[in-house]
């Protein structure tokens, strides 16, 4: 095999791999969002009105201010809560139980669920949860 091919097959079987990686972390935070996340935000990402707040099409979703979307998760939220010219009361619990890489895994998943897609929103990486979590308090 010259080494043209070789390099070829090489760069094939990365792709390979990083695109099975992918759909795993994918399904990793499809099953975490389904257990942990849907009853509020429902299936769809739609919220309920007034109470649960969308994260299909939130702009804080999508946004790449990242720490604020995990330290959501970790610390939950309480009170009046606005977000895209509208207000949410419900309170969302903590979820500071799962670890690191469910976290990460959960908010991919978001952000790349439904019409999340089109924003091509950043990847959140294990690293940067745990800087966010060692920074509360």
């Amino acid at each position: 095999m010259t080494f043209s091919k070789r390099a070829l097959f090489l760069l094939f079987l990365l792709i390979l791999m990083t695109s099975h990686l992918r759909s795993q972390t994918y399904n990793k935070g499809k099953k975490i969002y389904q257990e942990a996340c849907l009853s509020c935000h429902q299936e769809d990402g739609g919220g309920v009105m007034n109470l649960n707040p969308p994260l299909d099409g939130a702009s804080n979703v999508i946004s790449n201010n990242t720490a604020y979307l995990i330290k959501v998760v970790l610390l939950g939220l309480k009170g009046k809560v606005a977000l895209d010219n509208k207000y949410y009361g419900n309170v969302m619990a903590p979820h500071n139980n799962l670890s690191n890489q469910e976290i990460a895994d959960v908010l991919n998943y978001i952000r790349n669920s439904w019409s999340n897609k089109k924003a091509k929103a950043k990847k959140i990486l294990v690293e940067d949860v745990e800087a966010t979590r060692k920074s509360l308090p």
